[in-house]
């Protein structure tokens, strides 16, 4: 009787008593020498310059994909010298603005609220139809008169305006315009053209 390699049970087999054990020992065997060329030349840290080492448990593939050595230096603000367009002020590389530039005030009724790059969109889209309905406006379809179920669509599109504007500049009474489905439909598609 021969002792598997892997887990040490008695088997009839010269090495491994199972395919599974096999495997999970050329697994290893696999990692160990992987992980031995790469600390021969690890990534750097792009803060500190001190090598990136694999943590505890982690894979490999994972220790390759980090920027830097440790979460302090992860969170440093400098680590790859991105600054707000606006201000100049150093900032995160997942931010395109400093935090006073990125998020935009809101009208609401909780005064003071403020969006972040991710919800600007859709807060501006559910904040449009109550801006419509505040100005007594008909809800009909400027275009072609239907009155069942209208949208409320931006006649200037709200990713032309800076990434700074309010949300009350976008949805000001005057960008806004009650459209059928079909109609805002042609007119997003450059079918049907809106002269206020």
């Amino acid at each position: 009787m021969n002792i598997c390699n892997e887990c040490g049970k008695e088997t009839k087999n010269k090495y491994f008593c199972s395919l599974s054990c096999g495997n999970i020992f050329r697994e290893r065997k696999n990692r160990i020498i992987k992980t031995a060329e790469y600390l021969k030349a690890p990534n750097l840290c792009k803060k500190c310059g001190k090598p990136i080492l694999p943590k505890d448990s982690e894979r490999l593939c994972d220790t390759k994909k980090r920027l830097c050595c440790s979460s302090k230096c992860y969170s440093h603000p400098k680590r790859n010298g991105n600054s707000c367009p606006v201000c100049g002020i150093a900032i995160n590389q997942e931010s395109k603005f400093c935090i006073e530039h990125r998020l935009t005030p809101i009208l609401s009724k909780n005064k003071g609220n403020f969006l972040t790059d991710k919800d600007f969109h859709s807060k501006v889209r559910a904040n449009s139809r109550r801006a419509y309905k505040k100005s007594k406006k008909e809800m009909i379809c400027f275009s072609c008169g239907y009155s069942v179920f209208v949208e409320i669509c931006h006649i200037k599109p709200i990713n032309t305006f800076l990434d700074t504007a309010i949300v009350s500049e976008i949805n000001h009474i005057d960008n806004l315009v009650a459209l059928c489905p079909n109609c805002h439909w042609e007119f997003d598609n450059g079918l049907l053209e809106i002269k206020k």
